[in-house]
């Protein structure tokens, strides 16, 4: 059982771009970007450091270049100069508003792939969420710089990633079900999923087994498993599912105990 070359190029695309989880990727990206710049000067920090902003100040440590506003920011990881649907003067955006209109560009569908080498000359989408982590995590323990504002922030546009790749990955997994069994007659039940007060669908192998009784395929559950595990798990479909794990991973070494909090 393959699962279709079309939803397979479909997913690998989507990894790295991803509609609303776009537009707060972004979000975390600018927040990682600015204790970047606080903690090492533009010229030493680890994000978009080609990135050369126009408006002064000045980079204090170094002199030029000059940090980038957050509009050169995306202008920069977008890899395009249209803006105008997220321009704000702010260098301490609202999560919420901006990282929405990020996201719902053309629809859902204008978010370009993130380019991770330009971003910061990293091969894919783990390892540059990993770096911007660690610049996070590094920054919670800063004595030089307060970053109480800008981790709050941070970790604030990660939760919401966190929501939206979840349901997208739910979204697609069904549609990729459809595609297989509903031209056998086999019709893919959902049921309700509370995530962190998100609510959405997800597949419900236990009803869709139970609710088609008639079905031609002799062991359904096994056929299902069967896609299910190669959807989960193939080479290039699991990179979807692979971008949930790198958020997780991300969410919780941002939020883990330091050691002088860590229980005795």
């Amino acid at each position: 059982m393959k699962i279709s070359l079309f939803i397979l190029s479909f997913l690998a695309a989507f990894a790295t771009a991803g509609g609303m989880a776009g537009g707060y990727e972004r979000m975390f990206l600018w927040y990682a970007y600015r204790m970047s710049v606080k903690a090492n000067g533009a010229s030493n920090n680890k994000i978009a450091k080609n990135c050369r902003g126009r408006i002064p100040p000045m980079d204090p440590e170094e002199g030029p270049p000059n940090p980038c506003s957050f509009n050169e920011f995306i202008q920069y990881i977008d890899g395009t100069s249209r803006t105008t649907y997220v321009r704000t003067a702010d260098l301490e955006p609202d999560v919420t508003t901006i990282g929405e209109r990020l996201g719902n560009r053309n629809g859902g569908k204008g978010i370009p792939t993130l380019d991770t080498q330009r971003i910061a000359g990293v091969g894919g989408y783990g390892k540059l969420m990993r770096l911007a982590s660690d610049i996070v995590s590094s920054a919670s323990s800063n004595k030089k710089h307060d970053f109480t504002r800008e981790l709050e922030r941070a970790t604030q546009a990660l939760n919401y990633v966190s929501k939206y790749r979840q349901k997208d990955f739910e979204w697609f997994r069904i549609k990729a079900l459809n595609e297989e069994f509903r031209p056998k007659g086999v019709v893919i039940k959902a049921s309700n999923l509370d995530f962190r007060g998100m609510s959405f669908v997800r597949y419900d192998p236990v009803k869709t087994i139970s609710d088609n009784p008639k079905t031609k395929i002799e062991d359904l559950q096994k056929e299902l498993e069967k896609f299910d595990n190669e959807y989960l798990r193939g080479e290039d479909s699991d990179s979807h599912k692979h971008t949930m794990d790198v958020v997780d991973e991300a969410n919780a070494y941002i939020n883990r105990p330091t050691a002088c909090s860590a229980p005795r």
